[in-house]
């Protein structure tokens, strides 16, 4: 086909380029990954698609990135970006379709259909947030993001900063304030009266300071922030 014969052309004129991670999105905004190295009879089963409607084609090579073909459907998780943050991803998450469960420009601006759109799975969920200075950020989660009484969650959960900087903070020990989800608002990280990341019932008004749980800087340019988009991924 003609993807083969770009990627093969990439190939001979670069002799850096030798392995490449192949993404799928699907109309129904599902991302597949699949591993393949050019010139090996493996080739012929990249299509892992094949037979459903593939309107995006992401190919990421090292050194460089490349798109083809559609715009996204997504807004937020660039080829680029979605390499750098799958590496630090827990094993379990490892060959899973990546779902895109919730999106603010898709499904309205509230919590409460966050946690309708979450209730019933037990798979953990990548949240990325677009604030209104432009800034990318977000939190893997063990647990998907419900209602509680207490917090919740395991030492797989993080912080991470995408755009402009790459930056993950990961568990410290120190305590164990993961997750809290109330009617009114949800935590990310805690300890002495300040969250990691708190977002209000409307996913609009949200603020991020340093936490004991993560040891983490403010995600944000500024410690308050108006989110301008957000998304869930879940993992299947």
């Amino acid at each position: 086909s003609g993807l083969f014969k770009q990627l093969l052309h990439l190939k001979e004129h670069n002799h850096n380029f030798h392995n490449f991670t192949l993404l799928f999105q699907t109309r129904c905004g599902n991302i597949h990954r699949g591993y393949r190295t050019l010139g090996t009879p493996a080739l012929s089963s990249i299509s892992v698609d094949e037979g459903k409607e593939t309107v995006y084609i992401l190919l990421s090579f090292c050194p460089f990135c490349l798109s083809l073909t559609h715009p996204p459907l997504f807004l937020l998780l660039h080829p680029s970006i979605f390499l750098q943050l799958s590496v630090e991803l827990p094993p379990r998450t490892v060959g899973h379709t990546w779902q895109l469960a919730y999106s603010t420009s898709r499904h309205g601006s509230s919590l409460k259909s966050l946690y309708r759109r979450l209730k019933g799975s037990d798979s953990p969920i990548l949240m990325v947030i677009k604030d209104s200075l432009n800034q990318v950020f977000g939190s893997f989660l063990s647990h998907p993001l419900r209602p509680s009484e207490t917090f919740y969650g395991t030492g797989e959960t993080f912080l991470f900063m995408l755009l402009p900087r790459f930056k993950c903070f990961k568990w410290t020990g120190e305590n164990s304030f993961f997750i809290k989800g109330d009617l009114d608002s949800f935590a990310i990280g805690g300890g002495s009266g300040h969250f990691g990341l708190w977002l209000d019932e409307m996913l609009y008004l949200g603020r991020s300071s340093p936490c004991y749980t993560f040891n983490n800087c403010c995600l944000s340019e500024r410690d308050d922030f108006h989110v301008m988009e957000l998304e869930v991924w879940t993992f299947w």
